[in-house]
């Protein structure tokens, strides 16, 4: 048994976990992060909005990232409410475009990112954590090589997504709000894409909508977003049978009418509650999830990353309302999201008469139970 002791453990490597790790390292905290086994079912890439640019300069790793030869993006086009297309144009957008990289080098520059900043970076197979008082944590880990190693801390982090596996294992409840579910698939030109055609499309069908967008020079991810639980099945029948039905998806993929490999992941809203207390933060989608509609997926986990790390340096340096400043903030975005969701999706009135629609045409937003058939939480 090796003990170690640090300012703070980090569950997680992903978006939010860097963004929390880097802010504390640069402040002169000790870091541990910790990574759980990684899941094969994740996006083949990562959207970023224009004030992501911002938040990596932040972090002291945009010029890393341009590196990565990320492909802008001036344009979003939807056929929402209309069956014709509306282009929203960021050419002059005072944060520059959008931008679109592939998801295994976006990792790997913020994994890399964390380890040169002095983080602590341990797979680990296996996690038990023990209370021991108000502000100290134990943790028995089982290492990945499958050595036992026991570690302290006075903060713990939860970014593990939208399992929150840390913030349950210690009592915390996850509410959600509808039962949403992506299913996705990633489709490769035979040809260079050109760069008209390096933009995000979003298109309401009759059973849901279409997010798609090129990652790569020759790779298009196309997600359909639609209610579980699916029917009975092959997704790949399923997710054909609604591309079908799209018009303006189905004309940008490659390949169209070819057996696809399609893979099925929740993107339902959900929230943790509590969202932290003075020893345990949750960041990212292990405190609230947003539906993809709103294109906040890594600006959400920058964003409340680095708010994290600001209020555990303050709850370190012996702050008793840091943890809570914290929770009150993301609270207060969430119900602004929940707020502007239940409008975007309620000026949907083409498809009236569908049932994907007519649970989105109110403003109703209790949480519900969940469909999991097919479900990957």
């Amino acid at each position: 048994m090796n003990p170690a002791s640090f300012d703070a453990i980090i569950v997680g490597t992903g978006v939010a976990a860097v963004a929390c790790a880097l802010p504390l390292l640069k402040l002169g905290r000790r870091v541990a992060m910790l990574e759980r086994p990684y899941s094969v079912n994740v996006p083949a890439g990562e959207t970023l909005s224009p004030r992501c640019s911002e938040l990596l300069s932040r972090l002291g790793i945009w010029k890393d990232f341009l590196a990565l030869s990320p492909l802008p993006s001036t344009s979003v086009r939807i056929a929402w409410n209309r069956a014709c297309l509306q282009e929203q144009d960021y050419s002059f957008h005072p944060s520059g475009p959008w931008w679109h990289v592939d998801h295994a080098s976006f990792r790997m520059l913020l994994l890399c990112a964390a380890r040169h900043a002095g983080a602590h970076l341990i797979g680990v197979s296996d996690i038990e954590v023990e209370r021991v008082n108000r502000r100290e944590w134990t943790l028995e880990l089982l290492t990945a090589t499958g050595q036992p190693q026991r570690m302290d801390t006075s903060v713990l982090v939860d970014a593990t997504g939208r399992s929150a596996y840390i913030a349950r294992k210690c009592g915390a409840r996850r509410k959600r709000y509808d039962n949403l579910m992506a299913l996705t698939t990633v489709t490769h030109s035979e040809e260079q894409i050109a760069p008209s055609d390096i933009f995000t499309l979003i298109e309401a069908t009759s059973d849901g909508w279409w997010y798609s967008s090129a990652v790569a020079n020759r790779t298009f991810v196309a997600t359909f977003m639609t209610d579980g639980p699916l029917p009975s099945g092959a997704l790949e029948r399923f997710w054909n049978d609604q591309l079908g039905r799209s018009r303006f998806t189905r004309s940008r993929l490659p390949g169209s009418g070819e057996q696809r490999n399609v893979f099925c992941l929740s993107a339902a809203t959900l929230k943790t509650e509590p969202v932290s207390t003075q020893a345990l933060f949750t960041v990212g989608d292990a405190a609230v999830t947003y539906d993809p509609l709103s294109s906040q997926g890594i600006q959400k986990a920058l964003t409340s990353g680095y708010a994290a790390a600001i209020a555990i340096d303050d709850t370190l340096r012996g702050s008793d309302s840091a943890a809570e400043d914290y929770a009150h903030g993301i609270e207060a975005d969430f119900e602004r999201y929940l707020a502007l969701k239940s409008r975007y999706y309620s000026t949907v009135t083409r498809f009236a008469d569908r049932e994907f629609w007519k649970r989105r045409s109110n403003v109703d937003i209790t949480p519900v139970e969940s469909a999991s058939r097919h479900l990957a939480v």
